[in-house]
């Protein structure tokens, strides 16, 4: 499958998993005409779908069985939050899920984060080894395939069920789902978390500070591609790269909060987030602890 068809594939199944959760926290909220809704939607389901594979596998240790089950979990979940939206209808508005938050700033941003980043990789083709030889790069496809290959729990390296297992569980997760190799999931978990890093500093900007659309997607492209941050994904640092891609959406939803502009029930996003985080990059987690 062409990286361009995985990252599509990869943002809309995560989007449609966020929808579980966001869709009904926003029609449970009382602030029905924020228009930021839409770009939550990503990280949410990203968190969603692979807390939620990690701990079906601690009972099953099945992948494929796990990942089923995961998909049945996030699609049972949406169809609840249509349920709840469509109880609460009359008191909606739809324009929450416009698209003008997607702009066109952030649209030519989103793409020349992945132009940089993947061009390389592109030209080689998958199937191909394109990376550093960074240990954690290795680490994490052979973390991936001890959940492949449906190794025990009891059995794993620890640290592939211990503290930063999502870092390897994830890559089982893209490889089984979408029939890649070890290095091509690798590439696109990475590729992912650097657009849905670039995606929580344009809402952070543009929703949270309040700034324009152009400004947001400049600070977006350059957050994305900045010097740390680009070298921590030719590094192949998938654990720094999953904490980056959730770090802005929780930092904005609490300043939101904080404010008195979203009510308690936001904060159910952030947990999620946390939990998140914590089982796949824990060093930040604990420090703010």
């Amino acid at each position: 499958m062409d990286i361009t068809l995985v990252l599509l594939a990869a943002l809309a199944l995560c989007s449609l998993a966020g929808f579980g959760i966001v869709g009904a926290i926003w029609a449970f909220s009382g602030n029905s005409k924020r228009t930021d809704v839409v770009l939550l939607l990503p990280v949410a389901g990203y968190a969603l779908l692979q807390i939620v594979f990690v701990m079906l596998y601690r009972f099953r240790e099945n992948s494929a069985f796990d990942i089923r089950m995961t998909m049945l979990i996030c699609s049972l979940l949406v169809v609840v939050s249509i349920a709840v939206i469509v109880y609460k209808l009359k008191d909606l508005s739809w324009q929450a899920f416009r698209f003008p938050a997607l702009s066109p700033h952030l649209a030519v941003a989103l793409l020349v984060v992945i132009v940089l980043a993947a061009w390389p990789y592109a030209l080689i083709g998958q199937g191909h080894y394109y990376h550093s030889g960074n240990e954690d790069f290795f680490e994490g496809i052979f973390g991936g395939n001890s959940y492949v290959q449906n190794t025990p729990v009891a059995l794993q390296h620890d640290d592939y069920k211990e503290g930063l297992h999502l870092q390897y569980s994830s890559q089982a997760f893209w490889r089984v789902l979408l029939g890649l190799s070890g290095i091509d999931a690798f590439m696109a978990n990475a590729l992912l978390d650097l657009l849905l890093l670039a995606l929580g500093t344009f809402w952070l900007v543009r929703f949270v500070f309040d700034g324009e659309d152009k400004p947001a997607a400049w600070v977006a492209a350059l957050s994305a591609l900045s010097s740390f941050y680009f070298t921590t994904f030719l590094a192949g640092h998938i654990g720094s790269m999953m904490y980056g891609s959730a770090a802005p959406y929780i930092v904005g939803i609490v300043l939101q909060w904080s404010r008195r502009e979203l009510s308690n029930i936001w904060l159910v996003v952030v947990g999620l987030l946390v939990v998140f985080v914590s089982i796949a990059y824990p060093g930040p987690v604990n420090f703010i602890a």
